[in-house]
């Protein structure tokens, strides 16, 4: 109880954003008053076997929710969204931080780390290794490479590489978010369709799954043409519709 209550004021100072223009003065001996613009009512978690609660109130509406795993997440509360994480604190020692930049260095070798930064980071790297991978023309190395940027919440380079002129990338990024439920795959899956018959039978599936129709069935032979035309006209159907690409 004693560690999430101190931590709680130690990131009160560290991660609170700027008092607001509604905050009063403070009297002598007293802090000023923050009073929220609109009523905020959240249930505090228990510890199991602890009473110290894991959702420590900050201001502004916002939060600090104390994880089991020495990771702190900042959430901010929305009338409209409801609770939301704003960003992720991992807790971390390292003493050797900050050796030359004597202004940043803290004695005690304690740092908080920004999750997203790091994430940021490695996405970053394996875009660079995925795109690097395409150039090779591998498709089996490209579409393990699309593989790891995916899990590494690299979706956004993904969608990007579906408009590339890099057949390789063009189709990594296709059956790697297609799996995923990605319809704007679709008219890069046509093109697959084109290619060996075991390519075409792991596709057909996914086509089927995506756009509810199989058209792939009603073609008679290695003939994929129709097929292909016609799963490119429910792409333009389904574009006109209000749902639009997911």
């Amino acid at each position: 109880m004693i560690v999430a209550f101190l931590v709680g004021m130690i990131l009160v100072v560290a991660l609170s954003p700027a008092p607001s223009r509604h905050q009063t003065a403070g009297t002598a001996g007293q802090p000023g008053v923050l009073p929220p613009e609109t009523p905020v009512k959240v249930s505090q978690a228990q510890i199991p076997g602890n009473s110290a609660p894991l959702l420590i109130p900050l201001s502004d509406n916002y939060f600090l929710y104390v994880g089991s795993d020495e990771r702190f997440f900042l959430c901010r509360f929305d009338s409209k969204t409801g609770l939301e994480v704003v960003e992720v604190y991992q807790l971390s020692y390292k003493p050797d931080r900050f050796l030359t930049e004597l202004a940043k260095r803290k004695t005690h070798g304690w740092y908080f780390d920004a999750l997203s930064v790091e994430k940021e980071t490695v996405v970053k790297a394996k875009t660079e290794k995925f795109n690097e991978v395409c150039q090779t023309g591998n498709w089996d190395n490209a579409e393990g490479a699309a593989r790891d940027l995916a899990a590494a919440g690299g979706i956004a380079p993904l969608l990007v590489a579906l408009g590339s002129e890099n057949y390789a990338a063009r189709r990594a990024a296709a059956l790697v978010l297609a799996e995923l439920g990605y319809t704007q795959t679709v008219p890069i899956l046509t093109e697959l369709l084109h290619e060996k018959r075991s390519v075409r039978e792991r596709v057909t599936p996914i086509l089927v799954k995506l756009t509810g129709k199989d058209f792939v069935a009603s073609v008679p032979g290695e003939d994929m043409e129709p097929a292909i035309k016609k799963y490119l006209q429910w792409w333009k159907e389904y574009q006109r519709t209000e749902e639009g690409p997911k």
